[in-house]
């Protein structure tokens, strides 16, 4: 298919431009050692992409919550709390502010940053609002960084432009297809150009009758596909497809790979190719 071609191939250059901005995993010493640069925890993969993108390899980077997990339904390990205890600060969204007070019960934490949640940071637009919201947070703390991370914002910005008109130009064999979504990656289907004709939340909230109004939702609106969140599973949206005989997708809202330094394209091209191939 033309799009799919496209897509690939347009994106794949986009991971090439936009490579320079990440930086690779920091390596320890033997010891385990930082080998003398600054430790950040960030609450998601997400958070983790966006300060390898802005500060590459002057930082290094511990993640509480696991790519595949629902980053506000998970457990803290004996090594996060250590990671904590031995960081400058820890980066976490806004919904991972019940973590705070466990945190502070060990007398650890030095500094928490609340970073708003702007919609899915999946969409270019809104990850660059996450890597801003970032970026001011790691100058005010490592002040010699400041020129690194400004250079490096504006390349993101021209990156994430260019990858939001080449994706959404790409995205057209999926313009008017009517789907049936999780309500965490209902916004993003919007964002692509797709027909959201019904919204299912986490599966043990959604009632018999409910389940019954998606599936008749898209009977009627001859759905396509139903279009659930990685992080939470296939419980939610496999009763649907099942009864409506359509593929189910599965979306991530995070990066799989966040230590590469393209991760953000990765996943926007991922997430794309799922949902093209469900289509087609």
């Amino acid at each position: 298919m033309r799009n799919m071609g496209t897509l690939c191939t347009g994106l794949l250059a986009l991971l090439v431009a936009v490579a320079g901005c990440g930086g690779e995993a920091v390596p320890h010493g033997e010891d385990g050692s930082a080998q003398g640069r600054p430790l950040i925890v960030a609450g998601t993969a997400m958070v983790e992409c966006a300060v390898r993108d802005l500060a590459g390899e002057a930082l290094r980077i511990h993640t509480l919550a696991p790519p595949g997990q629902c980053p506000g339904h998970f457990d803290l390990k004996p090594g996060d709390f250590r990671a904590i205890a031995s960081s400058d600060m820890m980066l976490r969204h806004d919904y991972q502010a019940h973590f705070d007070e466990r945190l502070r019960a060990t007398g650890g934490v030095r500094r928490i940053v609340e970073l708003p949640t702007t919609g899915p940071q999946t969409i270019p637009a809104n990850y660059l609002k996450l890597t801003g919201a970032i970026a001011q947070h790691l100058k005010e703390a490592y002040p010699e960084l400041g020129e690194t991370i400004d250079a490096r914002l504006e390349e993101i910005a021209a990156a994430q432009g260019e990858m939001e008109s080449l994706a959404r130009k790409d995205a057209a064999a999926l313009e008017g297809r009517p789907v049936i979504a999780s309500n965490l990656q209902a916004a993003f289907c919007t964002w692509l150009g797709m027909q959201v004709v019904g919204e299912f939340d986490m599966a043990d909230e959604m009632s018999l009758k409910q389940l019954g109004d998606l599936v008749q939702a898209g009977r009627s609106q001859r759905a396509v596909a139903v279009v659930a969140n990685l992080q939470r599973g296939d419980s939610e949206g496999r009763p649907i497809a099942e009864r409506l005989g359509v593929p189910l997708v599965l979306l991530s809202n995070f990066p799989l790979e966040p230590d590469a330094p393209e991760a953000h394209a990765r996943l926007l091209r991922h997430n794309l190719r799922q949902l093209i191939e469900a289509v087609q």
